[in-house]
């Protein structure tokens, strides 16, 4: 189905309001206006940080009925009335702790749509079907099973999920968000040719997603290498069945990579399990080499495991070059609870907060944006005592340890009291 560019007369007393007040409240996003984003298993969702309810499914119904799906025209008059969505807790909560949430970063970074708004139809419809940024994670397709991951999101997790009974017998080992890839194609590729700006490539891992490689020769072969490539990845493989993601990188004006780590060495191998330090430090050693004008961040997961390391991480890439100082984001995990670095007891979280504030002073002197996620970052810890989750935390720690014969207390020393005695080994005498 071919997307067409509609149109329609703008209400100047709505253009006026959205380009003053709506941009300036509490409740408004730009996103239900500009955005298409479908998760794994084919939900489409206003973003990738909705919690609330999808909107539809790609697996059963076209791009054009998503876009105007009963609950996206909902969100619509929700948010130009101003009333808040509950879908979106995740940007309210973390703007309570300051952190530039993706609601505050998308009415910046894609204002010059808004009066996309004006465009609205009473019943919440938008006739523009055309859309500036797209996210569409198109499997769980992923190499890695991390900590704070899920079966959901990485194909690799299934056996695992399925041994501790949290993922049924009978489920796909693999997840894909559409039914037929040369229907969704049709209604894909008019659309990557009429107003994209911006795509964002996610997953599972997109450095292993064919459909990721198609889209870029596709962009490539129609000349549009002023679309903005965004990924979030893994960064453990930069070459897949004969592509070569640094090459086609080179060839597009501007590429943006946040690699999902969170921790160095033997910390970054444990929080994602099948992650190799040494060739995650090659791929940004040649990724320098070859296209040092691709921007690079670090998007670290603030979890409870990795709350004290995190300024030492940072710390070790800005010495070896790889980032600079304020190329280093702070993601606080929100789920599942018992996860989160809310769930330290308070003696532990005064610990991080220290650490934090000596970060900020000792070496993150003018690296305002760096020093801005830390101090966000002590806030979110003082925000929630949850540490009546530490032993939910302690139990599925040391039951996902013994399945993968690892031990959390050697890959970070500082967690041991938190998770009791060592297990005993069979036939020792302690």
């Amino acid at each position: 189905m071919a997307a067409k560019r509609a149109k329609a007369p703008v209400r100047p007393a709505l253009a006026k309001k959205a380009a003053q007040s709506l941009f300036s409240g509490r409740t408004f996003c730009i996103l239900p206006w500009t955005h298409l984003h479908v998760r794994v298993n084919g939900d489409a969702q206003p973003c990738c940080a909705w919690s609330g309810r999808p909107t539809g499914s790609l697996r059963s119904a076209s791009i054009q009925n998503l876009w105007n799906s009963s609950g996206m025209k909902r969100l619509r008059k929700n948010m130009l009335a101003g009333r808040p969505s509950a879908g979106c807790r995740a940007c309210y909560e973390l703007e309570g702790s300051k952190f530039r949430s993706m609601r505050l970063e998308r009415n910046e970074t894609l204002s010059r749509h808004r009066a996309r708004a004006a465009l609205t139809a009473p019943d919440g419809s938008l006739p523009l079907l055309a859309f500036p940024f797209m996210d569409i994670r198109f499997s769980n397709l992923c190499n890695l099973r991390c900590r704070t991951c899920s079966a959901e999101q990485s194909s690799a997790w299934v056996p695992e999920a399925k041994t501790l009974g949290w993922l049924k017998k009978d489920a796909p080992p693999l997840n894909r968000a559409y039914g037929d890839w040369d229907q969704l194609w049709r209604q894909l590729g008019p659309l990557l040719e009429e107003g994209l700006e911006e795509i964002v490539f996610a997953g599972g891992e997109p450095l292993l997603s064919r459909e990721h490689y198609r889209i870029l020769d596709f962009l490539l072969a129609k000349g549009l290498t002023r679309v903005y490539l965004r990924y979030v990845t893994n960064f453990s493989n930069l070459r897949f069945e004969g592509q070569d993601a640094l090459g086609l990188w080179s060839r597009f004006e501007r590429v943006r990579v946040a690699a999902s780590l969170d921790g160095s060495g033997r910390r970054g191998e444990y929080l994602r399990a099948g992650l190799d330090w040494g060739a995650a430090v090659q791929n940004r050693e040649e990724m320098l080499r070859r296209c040092p004008q691709v921007e690079f961040n670090v998007s670290a997961t603030l979890s409870l495991f990795n709350a004290l390391h995190l300024p030492d991480f940072h710390r070790d890439w800005v010495e070896k070059g790889y980032i600079g100082r304020d190329d280093f984001f702070v993601n606080p995990l929100l789920n599942p609870p018992w996860y989160s670095a809310q769930a330290l007891p308070a003696d532990f979280k005064r610990r991080v907060q220290e650490a934090y504030r000596r970060h900020r002073l000792e070496f993150l002197a003018g690296a305002r944006r760096a020093a801005a996620e830390f101090e966000a970052a002590e806030r979110f810890l003082a925000a929630r005592d949850a540490s009546r989750l530490l032993p939910d935390w302690a139990k599925v720690t040391r039951r996902l340890d013994a399945l993968r014969g690892e031990d959390c207390r050697e890959a970070f020393p500082e967690l041991a009291p938190l998770l009791g005695p060592a297990p005993r080994v069979r036939g020792s005498r302690a």
